[in-house]
């Protein structure tokens, strides 16, 4: 069955900011006035858009952000030299390395195999399982950062996930389609809820699905299986090819996020 203009399924309203305590159960989306998803808000995490794609993400506290387009991760983390100042780290992939970067120094990163030492004075440090060498990994504040590179294909891509003592934030990448974000995803074991965008199925350039979501994993014999649960306050916003509000079960705002 065809779905009919979302102007016909939802009724926009004008606002500048989210009513009440933003959460991940309480989010704030907001659309542009041309039907683009806008930004996600949840008091923890903001997610940025534009026409359809996805734009950057940052931490309400600003410790942690990270441009698509530049493929960079930016960190503060407490100077080493002089402990009243933060150090900005930046962390960026390139098509067959990765590029730190902190001040004035540079370490490019051309072999997980062959890590100098030296990656320790950024912060950072390597990471391996299943005695595989994976990519990086390092503490920012209260969080912890993994970055899961791979360095098979035409060029480098990777994966970089947030993890909190019961929330993980990701961004999954797919190698196979010119390093294109598949999907982004928050997931809190605590309260059993979380949220998921997917990008358009042939391309991987635009927006396709938001919604809220659970899955529960289970380690079994015969490894581990995710269960999508239901959840309670869902909602569900559904976008064309062009990455426009198509559908939506849920409140549609016209807003910006702070």
């Amino acid at each position: 069955m065809k779905h009919q203009p979302v102007f016909f399924l939802a009724i926009f309203v004008l606002t500048l900011s989210a009513n009440g305590q933003l959460s991940l159960k309480n989010p704030q989306i907001c659309h542009d006035y041309n039907n683009y998803l806008s930004c996600y808000n949840d008091g923890s995490y903001v997610i940025r858009f534009k026409n359809g794609n996805f734009k950057e993400v940052k931490t309400t506290d600003g410790i942690i952000k990270y441009s698509d387009a530049d493929k960079t991760l930016t960190f503060y983390q407490k100077s080493e030299v002089n402990p009243s100042q933060d150090d900005t780290v930046q962390i960026k992939q390139l098509p067959h390395s990765i590029l730190l970067t902190k001040g004035a120094s540079r370490l490019e990163i051309s072999s997980l195999s062959a890590i100098p030492p030296e990656i320790n004075s950024y912060f950072v440090y390597s990471y391996t399982q299943d005695s595989v060498d994976r990519g990086f990994a390092f503490p920012v504040g209260n969080r912890w950062v993994e970055i899961e590179i791979w360095t098979e294909g035409k060029s480098w891509s990777w994966n970089l996930f947030v993890k909190e003592v019961e929330q993980k934030f990701g961004i999954i990448y797919n190698a196979d389609m010119n390093n294109r974000v598949e999907s982004i995803i928050i997931q809190d074991d605590s309260l059993k809820y979380g949220m998921a965008v997917f990008m358009t199925n042939r391309t991987l350039r635009k927006v396709r699905q938001l919604i809220s979501s659970y899955v529960a994993l289970d380690q079994g014999a015969s490894g581990i299986s995710g269960n999508i649960i239901p959840i309670d306050n869902s909602y569900r916003y559904e976008y064309d090819d062009n990455g426009k509000l198509e559908e939506a079960a849920g409140r549609v705002r016209v807003c910006s996020c702070k």
